[in-house]
């Protein structure tokens, strides 16, 4: 009876704790439809990834409908701690580990070496402590064509000196930066000010 009581007692204890825990401020604003995740760094599919902070990503409702004008357009925003604003080369770099480690982990074919990404990344603009960054990922799309493709993204990063934290937001889609899928990602903002 007593180990009984005693697992009953843990498992409210668990529950409690785990209901407690709350999620992390909303990052952006971003229209009803479109479906919201959080992610924690480490970030499960991309380990490589060695932040501190957390993803908010959405999602359009024809994000993996082929025939829609918002496949494959989405964003995220990182909330991370950081020392310095992070630079073309930096964000080239961890898009590639992100994306690697992302079409790898959903891979459902067993055998197939996936294509590792690239990334190229221009500082359109750079200004005190906050930039805008434009370029291309190729990556394998794993979720549903099975083949390589190329994702349109423009990021804009906030750095904030005396929290040391930085928020940058990641717009993609495989179509043209004139098409009217960027004028609906352009709607997505930023919900908090870094440094207050």
């Amino acid at each position: 009876m007593k180990k009984i009581f005693l697992c009953m007692f843990v498992h409210c204890c668990v529950l409690t704790g785990s209901s407690q825990e709350q999620e992390p401020p909303m990052l952006l604003v971003v229209d009803s439809t479109w479906t919201k995740e959080i992610f924690h760094f480490p970030i499960g599919f991309a380990q490589t990834l060695t932040y501190s902070g957390y993803e908010e990503a959405h999602f359009p409702p024809g994000w993996g409908d082929r025939e829609s004008p918002q496949f494959w357009s989405y964003a995220f925003a990182w909330y991370i701690d950081a020392s310095s604003s992070l630079t073309a080369s930096q964000l080239e770099q961890d898009l590639q580990k992100y994306f690697d480690g992302l079409m790898q982990a959903v891979n459902k074919e067993k055998g197939k070496q996936i294509p590792p990404s690239t990334s190229l990344l221009t500082a359109t603009e750079i200004k005190d402590d906050t930039a805008l960054f434009e370029g291309t990922v190729h990556t394998h799309d794993s979720f549903r064509s099975r083949a390589m493709m190329s994702l349109q993204v423009r990021i804009e990063q906030q750095f904030c000196r005396a929290t040391q934290k930085a928020l940058l937001v990641f717009r993609f889609s495989p179509q043209a930066f004139d098409r009217a899928i960027w004028e609906e990602l352009h709607k997505i903002r930023p919900l908090i000010e870094l440094c207050e």
